[in-house]
Order: structure tokens, then C-alpha cells, then sequence
């Protein structure tokens, strides 16, 4: 899987820094993911201990709330990186291609 993401970050050239912010937002989204379990724990927690008080109950709903919205967010910009890598990827490459193609053959052939 390294080897993989060896291939793609060189073939990326520029779009690299694309990549890059995909990869850290993407980090935070399974921060806020486990934001959601943090919460789950803490009401059962207080459940088990018989100690549970509408106090929890509101922590644990900021907390949840927090985390969906955190994560709405990160997987909302992390695939918006990945998009715009994606494509730019492609036809930077095509690009670079068509250019070699036409210091070899003489286009005005085709116009």
C-alpha cells in the first residue's frame, strides 16, 4: 500500500499539496469520529454507575453534536481535495503528453 501511495504522490507533481490536505483533513475526520465513541462511553459510563444527571446528558449531546458537524465538514473539504487532485492530476498529464506530441509531429498538418 506504501508503494501505491509512493506512485501516486509522484505521478501528483503538482497537485501534491492537494493530497496533502486531503490526507490531514481526513486525519481529523477520524478525529471527530472517535469524538462520537469518546461519548457513547461517557453516558454508559454514567448509566452503569447509576450517577447519570441531565448535565451528562447535555455534555454528551454537545460532544455528539460537535463531532457531527466536525466530521460533516472534514469529509466535505477531505473529498474536495481528493476531486480536485484527481482531475487536475489527469490533465496535467495529458497536458505534458500533448506537448511532447507536438515538438514531434508537426500539427498544423491536422488545422
Amino acid at each position: 500500500m506504501i508503494t501505491v501511495f509512493k506512485k501516486i504522490w509522484n505521478f501528483a507533481e503538482k497537485e501534491q499539496s492537494n493530497i496533502q490536505k486531503s490526507i490531514i483533513v481526513g486525519f481529523l475526520c477520524a478525529a471527530f469520529n472517535a469524538m462520537q465513541m469518546g461519548g457513547v462511553y461517557y453516558v454508559l459510563v454514567k448509566i452503569f454507575d447509576e450517577t447519570l444527571s441531565v448535565k451528562d446528558i447535555a455534555v454528551v449531546l454537545g460532544i455528539l453534536l460537535v463531532s457531527l458537524v466536525g466530521k460533516i465538514i472534514t469529509q466535505y473539504v477531505s473529498q474536495l481535495e481528493q476531486t480536485h487532485a484527481g482531475y487536475f492530476m489527469a490533465t496535467d498529464k495529458k497536458n505534458s503528453y500533448r506537448k511532447q506530441a507536438e515538438k514531434k509531429y508537426r500539427w498544423d498538418f491536422f488545422q
